[in-house]
C-alpha cells in the first residue's frame, strides 16, 4: 500500500517548463510571485478539474474502470489522513478532491482488482461516517470532514447485499514540524549545506520513519515530491544535496513559495465488522505538518548514474549499459547482502517476417529470416552454465550471497506472482525457458498483487535484493538478418519507506548487447557456433563484470547514495 496513494490519481509526468523571461519588468515578476503565493493559480484549477473529468469519462470509455457488486474480486485499500495541509500551500490535489479543508480529515478507499488489470467501481453504496462518499475516478472514493480526534467509519454495501464495515482509528501521533534550522518563521535552506528539521509528536515505534516532502511547480502545476525517509528523531540533520535526489525526473521545476512537509504514517489492521472480508484489511493512518521555506537556489534534479562502454572481441563487439536512478529510488550497492533470484531465463525469437507495400511505386518488399529451433536440452544447458558464473561475479564484486532457487520458488508469495507468468515454450517462432522454475515475472500485474507483490518476497525469503536475469536472443532485420544476444539484468531493493512506499528501488539495471550473428536461412547451426558466435556467454559475462565495476566506481565517486540511505538507520 502506498503512502501517497490518493495523490497519484491525477499525477502525470510533466514536461519541461519553459525558461523564465528575465527581461520581464520587475512589476510583472512581482505580480507573478504574488499569484503563486495564492496557490496554484487559475491554470492549475482548470487542469485539476479536467483531470478528474477525463479520468471519469476515459475510464468508462476505455474499460479501465468496471463496476462490480462482488467484494471478493477487490481488495480495499483504505486511508485516513488527519490535519490536512493548509489551502494556501496550493497543490493540485486540493483542487482535485472535493471540499478541501485546512486541518481537516480525509477518508478514502481505492478498490484494487485481485485478478484484472482494470480498476473497479463499486455497484452499490459507500458511506463514510454515514455520508455518501464522493466518487473521484478509477475506483477511488473519498470524503473530507472537519477535524476530529474520533474514529471514522467506512461502510460498503453492494446491490447484491454484500456488506463490509470498518472503524478507522486516527494515527495517535499528530506530527508537527516545529522548525527548520531551529527557526519557526522566515525559514531558509542553503542547498549547498546541511540543514536540520525539528519535529514533535512523531511515532516512537521501533524503526519508525518520518517522510519529508517538498512543494515544487512544473508548467504551472504545484505538487509535492518525496525528499526522503528518515529515522524518527526530534531533530534530523539532512544534507542539502538530497534535494537533487527527490522522487522526480521532471526538468524545469521551480521552488518559489516553497513548503517543507513532514508525514507520520502507520500501516494498521482492520477487522471487517460486517463479515464481508474474513481476513484483516490494512489501512494507512497518516498525519502531516508543513512550514514555508525559501531555498537558496532551485535544485538541479539529478537523474542518476550511467555507465557505458564498448569492447571488441574475436566474435564481434559487445556493449554494456548500466543505469541507476537517483538516491530516492536507487539504493547504494554496499547495501546488497542477501539476494533472491526471482527470474533467470533465456528467451527469444527465431522467425522474422515483414511485408511492406509501396503503392506509389507499385512495389512490395518482403523480409523473412529463420533461425533453427534450439532444442530444450540446449536451452537448459545454457542456463545451467550461466547461472553459477553470473552469480559468482555478483558475489565477488558486491560481497553478497545467494539463496537457493528452490527456497525462492517454494514461497507462497513467489507462487502468487508466478501464476501470472507464461509457462516455458519452444516453437519454430519463439522460445522461453526458465532455470529451476525462475520464470520471467510479468511487467504488469493486477494492482492488488502489484502493491504487495514482489515487495513481499523480501520478508518471505529474508533477502534484501531481488535479481532478474534474462538472456534474450532477438532477430532483427535492417540490411541483413541477425540474431542478437542481449543479457538483461536488474537488481531490485525494497521500497523506500517499506510497505508504505510506492515502488521497488533499484540497485541497477543493465543491458549487455553482443554484435548480431548473421542469419543464413537453412544453415545448420552446431552447438559450437551457437555457444561461441551467437550466445557468446563468456564475452557477455566479461562485459557484465566490467560494467558493474564501472558503476561501482561512479557511485563511489558520487558519494551521495550511502549517506542519504544511512539517514534511515
Amino acid at each position: 500500500m502506498a503512502l501517497n496513494a490518493p495523490a497519484q490519481i491525477w499525477k502525470k509526468k510533466a514536461k519541461e517548463e519553459p525558461a523564465a523571461d528575465t527581461t520581464a519588468p520587475k512589476k510583472e515578476e512581482e505580480k507573478k510571485e504574488k499569484k503563486e503565493k495564492s496557490g496554484g493559480g487559475f491554470f492549475q484549477k482548470v487542469v485539476g478539474k479536467l483531470a478528474k473529468g477525463a479520468a471519469k469519462v476515459g475510464g468508462g470509455v476505455t474499460g479501465a474502470t468496471k463496476s462490480t457488486a462482488d467484494l471478493s474480486v477487490v481488495e480495499p485499500h483504505i486511508f485516513l489522513m488527519n490535519n490536512l495541509l493548509p489551502k494556501e500551500i496550493g497543490t493540485i490535489d486540493m483542487d482535485f478532491f472535493n471540499g478541501w479543508k485546512s486541518g481537516g480529515d480525509f477518508v478514502g478507499v481505492m478498490f484494487m482488482p485481485k485478478d484484472r488489470l482494470f480498476m473497479y467501481k463499486m455497484d452499490g453504496s459507500i458511506k463514510m461516517d454515514g455520508k455518501d462518499a464522493d466518487y473521484q475516478s478509477t475506483g477511488v472514493y473519498t470524503k473530507i470532514f472537519d477535524p476530529s480526534s474520533n474514529a471514522r467509519t467506512l461502510e460498503l454495501e453492494t446491490k447484491t447485499g454484500q456488506k463490509a464495515r470498518f472503524t478507522l482509528k486516527p494515527n495517535s501521533n499528530q506530527i508537527k514540524l516545529v522548525s527548520i534550522n531551529n527557526k519557526t518563521t522566515n525559514c531558509d535552506i542553503d542547498i549547498s549545506k546541511d540543514f536540520s528539521i525539528q519535529v514533535a509528536n512523531y511515532s516512537s515505534r521501533p524503526n519508525a520513519l518520518i517522510k519529508v516532502r517538498i512543494v515544487a511547480q512544473t508548467i504551472g502545476i504545484r505538487t509535492t515530491y518525496d525528499v526522503g525517509n528518515f529515522n524518527a528523531a526530534p531533530s534530523i540533520t539532512i544534507p542539502g544535496y538530497i534535494l537533487k535526489h527527490i522522487n522526480s525526473t521532471n526538468k524545469g521545476m521551480n521552488f518559489k513559495n516553497c513548503y517543507l512537509i513532514v508525514d507520520d504514517a502507520a500501516l494498521l489492521e482492520l477487522k471487517d465488522e460486517a463479515g464481508g472480508y474474513s481476513e484483516p484489511i490494512k489501512y494507512i493512518a497518516m498525519t502531516s505538518s508543513a512550514l514555508p521555506v525559501k531555498l537558496s537556489a532551485d535544485p538541479k534534479i539529478f537523474e542518476g548514474l550511467e555507465a557505458e562502454a564498448t569492447e571488441k572481441f574475436a566474435a564481434g563487439k559487445v556493449d554494456y549499459s548500466f543505469a541507476k536512478p537517483n538516491a530516492y529510488n536507487g539504493r547504494p550497492l554496499e547495501q546488497v547482502k542477501k539476494i533472491a533470484v526471482t527470474t533467470f531465463a533465456i528467451s527469444g525469437t527465431t522467425y522474422f517476417y515483414d511485408k511492406k507495400e509501396n503503392k506509389f511505386l507499385d512495389q512490395t518488399t518482403t523480409k523473412e529470416a529463420e533461425f533453427p529451433q534450439i532444442p530444450d536440452a540446449k536451452l537448459t544447458a545454457i542456463l545451467e552454465k550461466m547461472y553459477p558464473q553470473l552469480t559468482k561475479i555478483i558475489e565477488e564484486e558486491l560481497g553478497a550471497s545467494f539463496l537457493p532457487a528452490e527456497t525462492v520458488t517454494a514461497t507462497k508469495d513467489y507462487q502468487s506472482i508466478a501464476r501470472y507468468s507464461n509457462s516455458d515454450a519452444n516453437t519454430k517462432e519463439h522460445f522461453s525457458k526458465a532455470y529451476k522454475g525462475l520464470r520471467q515475472l510479468p511487467a504488469v500485474l493486477p494492482l492488488a498483487v502489484t502493491f504487495s507483490g514482489e515487495n513481499a518476497l523480501f520478508k518471505a525469503t529474508g533477502a534484501n535484493a531481488l535479481l532478474k536475469v534474462n538472456l534474450n536472443l532477438q532477430i532483427s532485420f535492417d540490411k541483413k538478418a541477425i540474431l542478437q544476444p542481449i543479457l538483461e539484468v536488474e537488481l531490485l531493493g525494497e521500497k523506500n519507506g517499506g510497505d508504505l512506499g510506492m515502488s521497488l528501488t533499484k540497485y541497477f539495471t543493465a543491458e549487455i548487447t553482443g554484435e548480431g550473428f548473421p542469419i543464413k536461412n537453412k544453415k545448420e547451426i552446431t552447438d559450437a557456433v551457437l555457444d561461441n558466435e551467437v550466445v557468446r556467454m563468456d564475452d557477455l559475462l566479461a562485459m557484465f563484470r566490467k560494467g558493474l565495476q564501472d558503476l561501482k566506481a561512479k557511485e563511489k565517486a558520487n558519494g551521495e547514495y550511502a549517506p542519504i540511505w544511512n539517514l534511515q538507520k
